[in-house]
Order: structure tokens, then C-alpha cells, then sequence
């Protein structure tokens, strides 16, 4: 198929930036809908279970996203000089 959806007589450049996202997800729930239809490569199978591995040795790590979004609330508004300082805090709190 095409840029322009040739063959199903889509003309997707003639969408609106909206209808082209809804568009997408559309088609992302529906190849979504069964597990087959996305399959892995033996490399990205590999890597996924090594993950799940890692999880499992480790439990999550990382920072959780209400976190996150607080420490980017707080830089924003102290301004961009006191980023370290923000992080810092963190580190010691955290």
C-alpha cells in the first residue's frame, strides 16, 4: 500500500491531523486485538524475557510518574537556575 492508502481507496493525506491519530488507533486496537497479531522476532523475545527476568530479581525500579511529574512541576516553577537543587533535594528525600 501506498502513502496515499491506495488499494482500500484511502486518501489519508486529505485527513485533518485528528482524523489521522483516530485513524491510527483504530488500526492499533484492532492489530492489537489478538496477541498474534504483532509477533516478535526471536532478538525481541530474548530481550523481553531477560526484562521480565530483571523485574522479577529486582522488583521495579525507577522513579514512579507522580514523581516525576513533581519534580518537573517543581523545576518550572523555581525557574531553570535551581534544576540541581530540586534534584538534589530528591536524592535526600527520595
Amino acid at each position: 500500500m501506498g502513502t496515499g492508502g491506495g488499494e482500500m481507496g484511502l486518501v489519508i493525506s486529505g485527513l485533518t491531523h485528528d482524523e489521522q491519530l483516530d485513524l491510527l488507533e483504530k488500526v492499533w486496537e484492532q492489530l492489537s486485538a489478538t496477541g498474534d497479531a504483532l509477533p516478535l522476532t526471536a532478538a525481541q523475545r530474548a530481550e523481553l524475557d531477560r526484562r521480565l527476568d530483571d523485574l522479577e530479581r529486582d522488583g521495579p525500579v525507577g522513579i514512579p510518574w507522580d514523581e516525576v511529574a513533581r519534580r518537573m512541576w517543581t523545576m518550572r516553577m523555581l525557574g531553570t537556575s535551581d534544576k540541581a537543587a530540586v534534584l538534589a533535594k530528591s536524592r535526600v528525600d527520595g
